[in-house]
């Protein structure tokens, strides 16, 4: 193996050299800076010697998939290393040549907004001459992105489903905007339906809150049955459809899409997700449930959620109105109409809570994954 040491003034610059030098193939061991000059080691397996040609080599044995799975994971291993690597290095280097960008983009970070919408927001500040109004400008833009419901069920009823993963607390938010409702118009105006056949005990537990309230639940296990039940329910001012919570890679939610056309009615349909749950699982629900032409977003546990720049992220990526925030076992108090700014406020207070190693961690995997993609 061929070992060789590049000095360049920029991180960028040494690595040019290296690919330049030792081929699309060399091997980054190790990198750092010094008075600022970028020092890169990398290296180059020696070229293996010509096969005679008078001693055909045997054919090499397949590799068996076990194998293949190693040698998969060890590259990936060290891709991740190798990102990480190259990012901390960039990361001083932004902090030395823009130090103010550095700070807005960590406090975006440790609020929890996604690496792209930070990079998409602190461009539209650019460039960036005081902190705080700049600061105060991405607020501003992030509120912005944010749409609000204009309607509150428990005042103009309709048809609604709540649907959405298992654990998130649908049911509970059902009874939750069952109890708004009652309050406020009473219980012969509405009406619960549960389509969840699959979990154990779903019907016990909606029909627990239903009987507190004096209001009637109905089962639907099937499309027809739903359409039928829904017709006879016209009368209603509102109906609230509890559905089955399910995985995002749960094949049933094509099948509940299906069952939940015909009969021309207008059935709103709102994903509850947990605040909690990371952005990257956020996303592949709102992929997976999309089959059902989703109408809003309803986000649970805020109370749980370390950080809330994955719902505010989520909420400006797919322009879905925010309908309710839930928090607390009470119903139906710990239930309220969205404010966008309510979360924004909230988002600041525990990102402020953070230390920046959530920060750091977001740009390594922000930009070493852009470094890469780019070469």
């Amino acid at each position: 193996m061929k070992m060789r040491r590049f000095v360049a003034p920029t991180l960028k610059a040494a690595l040019a050299e290296v690919k330049a030098t030792l081929g699309p193939d060399a091997v980054i061991l190790s990198s750092r800076q010094e008075n600022g000059q970028y020092e890169v080691v990398a290296a180059m397996d020696d070229v293996e010697a010509p096969v005679s040609l008078e001693r055909p080599a045997a054919p090499r044995a397949p590799a068996n998939s076990a194998e293949l799975e190693r040698l998969s994971s060890e590259l990936q291993y060290m891709r991740q290393l190798l990102e990480q690597q190259m990012a901390g290095l960039a990361w001083g280097q932004a902090e030395q040549q823009a130090p103010q960008r550095v700070f807005l983009l960590k406090k975006l970070l440790n609020m929890g907004i996604g690496w792209e919408l930070a990079q998409s927001l602190l461009q539209q500040v650019e460039p960036i001459t005081d902190e705080d109004a700049a600061w105060s400008q991405l607020l501003g833009l992030v509120a912005q992105g944010l749409k609000p419901s204009e309607r509150d069920i428990s005042r103009q009823g309709g048809i609604v489903a709540l649907v959405g993963p298992t654990g998130v607390g649908k049911t509970t938010t059902i009874a939750k905007l069952a109890g708004r409702f009652v309050m406020r118009q009473g219980a012969s105006q509405l009406a619960l339906v549960t389509t969840d056949c699959y979990k154990i005990g779903a019907q016990a537990q909606l029909q627990t809150f239903a009987d507190l309230m004096g209001v009637p639940v109905h089962v639907a296990r099937d499309q027809s049955e739903l359409v039928t039940l829904l017709m006879g329910l016209r009368g209603k001012k509102l109906v609230l459809i509890d559905t089955a919570g399910m995985s995002q890679r749960d094949i049933r939610i094509a099948q509940q899409a299906t069952n939940r056309q015909g009969g021309g009615l207008p059935v709103r349909n709102l994903l509850v997700l947990s605040a909690a749950t990371p952005l990257k699982v956020m996303r592949e629900v709102v992929e997976a449930f999309g089959q059902l032409k989703l109408d809003g977003l309803l986000f649970t546990k805020l109370d749980e959620a370390t950080q809330l720049g994955s719902a505010l992220t989520l909420a400006t990526e797919t322009g879905l109105p925010l309908t309710y925030f839930s928090e607390g076992q009470r119903v139906p108090e710990d239930l309220q109409v969205a404010d966008p700014q309510e979360l924004i406020d909230r988002a600041i207070v525990l990102g402020a809570q953070q230390t920046d190693e959530r920060a750091d961690m977001a740009f390594k995997l922000g930009l070493g994954k852009e470094y890469f993609d780019a070469h």
